[in-house]
């Protein structure tokens, strides 16, 4: 017999919570990745016009996550709407990203919520 132990307190690392906490404040964001690995939230926040991106192309146009398109699409969205130019910051999730990436959207003048996790961050530059 296997014997669980549940935690007492359940909920999102302090980045992850952060980030979430960051994507909440905007009427509208685009994020570059999932803020969490957790469908549920996931959805909540697109359902505010907070969309799930793969990155941005040189013409400042969105390159939308494939499961955003599907959930767009299955919410009767016009996905076209989610699909221009930039128009709204974009949200470095805690996981964070490459530093080539971050540099190449500051170089496009995309305003940046960078919330990448501090451990994260020194992982990184290793």
């Amino acid at each position: 017999m296997v014997h669980v132990i549940r935690a007492e307190k359940l909920g999102f690392c302090s980045g992850a919570n952060r980030a979430y906490e960051m994507a909440k404040k905007y009427p509208k964001a685009y994020i570059l990745g999932d803020v969490v690995h957790n469908k549920q939230v996931m959805e909540w926040l697109a359902k505010r016009d907070k969309i799930v991106i793969d990155g941005v192309d040189d013409d400042k146009c969105v390159i939308p996550n494939k499961d955003t398109i599907e959930w767009l699409e299955n919410n009767g969205k016009d996905v076209n709407q989610y699909t221009g130019k930039v128009d709204r910051p974009v949200i470095i999730t805690a996981h964070g990203a490459l530093k080539g990436d971050l540099e190449r959207l500051q170089n496009l003048g995309i305003e940046l919520k960078n919330t990448t996790c501090k451990k994260i961050e020194r992982n990184l530059r290793i």
